[in-house]
């Protein structure tokens, strides 16, 4: 595991025999609690020339283009998650599929068979372009088992504070107290996903330090591969 600490003394501790760097692209992870700050973490990582791929973002493009998931989660919620335009209310989706455990996995068992398509097109596509660093973002990668399935050789876990993620929600996503509760409560544990990940990124807030630790995480990662000579054995083929 790869402890990323918020203190002034910056840690990584670096456990090399985790990390499969089997391939010229590397392939991590990168997850986190709700409104942990995994998104901000991982502009951070672009910044530093990491390639990303938004499970997020994805999502919301397949609800907008795709007609056919567009069918199946209306048939699944009902049409009241559709606007006046007949398309997919992102908001009115989470508020139908969040309100009960079996209504979220109703929903992730619709869905993510098209992210996963889409995102195994990505890492295809970038794979080809040989990016050097490719990480995909996602809530639920631990979940999904997204390590099998994109052939993920880490997995970074952001995590943050409760009260500081209840504080984002409610100020920057102006959810409601029902809202956060709930979908905080339907969310893996904050410990299950430290268990699963290989570099644990404790958010406080501080933006420079979230941003110190990106550099750091980075070039862990980058300098593990360069040592372990997989580029270069990959290059001669």
């Amino acid at each position: 595991m790869f402890l990323a600490s918020t203190t002034l003394i910056f840690h990584i501790l670096i456990l090399r025999q985790y990390l499969r760097y089997d391939s010229l692209v590397i392939r991590i992870g990168c997850t986190g609690g709700i409104a942990a700050g995994k998104s901000l973490f991982c502009s951070y990582l672009h910044k530093n020339g990491a390639t990303v791929i938004d499970a997020d973002a994805l999502t919301h493009e397949l609800l907008k283009y795709s007609k056919d998931l567009q069918f199946r989660l209306v048939k699944a919620f009902g049409d009241h998650i559709l606007t006046q335009d007949a398309v997919i209310d992102r908001k009115k989706l989470a508020a139908a599929a969040f309100l009960s455990p079996d209504r979220k996995l109703l929903l992730e068992s619709i869905v993510h068979p098209y992210l996963r398509n889409k995102i195994l097109e990505d890492i295809k596509s970038l794979s080809a372009q040989q990016v050097p660093l490719l990480i995909i973002e996602g809530a639920l990668l631990i979940e999904t088992k997204a390590a099998d399935f994109y052939d993920l050789q880490a997995l970074i876990v952001v995590e943050t504070p409760v009260d500081q993620a209840v504080d984002r929600l409610r100020s920057i996503r102006k959810m409601t107290e029902d809202d956060i509760k709930n979908r905080i409560s339907i969310q893996s544990s904050s410990i299950t996903r430290i268990r699963s990940g290989d570099f644990i990124v404790i958010n406080s807030g501080d933006k420079n330090l979230l941003e110190q630790m990106a550099h750091n995480v980075f070039n862990s990662i980058t300098k593990t591969h360069f040592e372990n000579g997989s580029l270069a054995k990959s290059t001669d083929k």
